[in-house]
């Protein structure tokens, strides 16, 4: 996986409690925080679809401010970001942090 060091940070964001947040961190070994949201305000927040009362995944890319700079919601056709789609988004990213620096 790629390695970034200009203040990136990856996270993910889970509709579960807290102790079933920890489970699918043991199961799938994750590497990066798993925050939970079981009252679904951060997906309400930023509009995610739902499917049978539960929310649908999303992608977003947010700068150093808070600032949404990219965001792909589900749909049936175009399920997630690919991996490499969001890695262009945060080289691109670190090449304007640079370009201001």
């Amino acid at each position: 996986m790629k390695n970034f060091r200009a203040g990136v940070e990856i996270l993910m964001i889970t509709s579960t409690d807290r102790e079933q947040s920890k489970v699918v961190v043991s199961d799938l070994s994750l590497k990066m925080p798993l925050l939970s949201d079981s009252s679904c305000q951060v997906f309400k927040n930023y509009r995610v679809g739902q499917a049978l009362g539960a929310p649908l995944p999303g992608q977003f890319v947010l700068d150093k401010q808070g600032r949404l700079s990219y965001k792909h919601l589900f749909s049936f056709l175009d399920h997630n970001a690919s991996v490499e789609d969001l890695f262009d988004v945060l080289d691109n990213y670190i090449v304007e942090q640079n370009d201001y620096s």
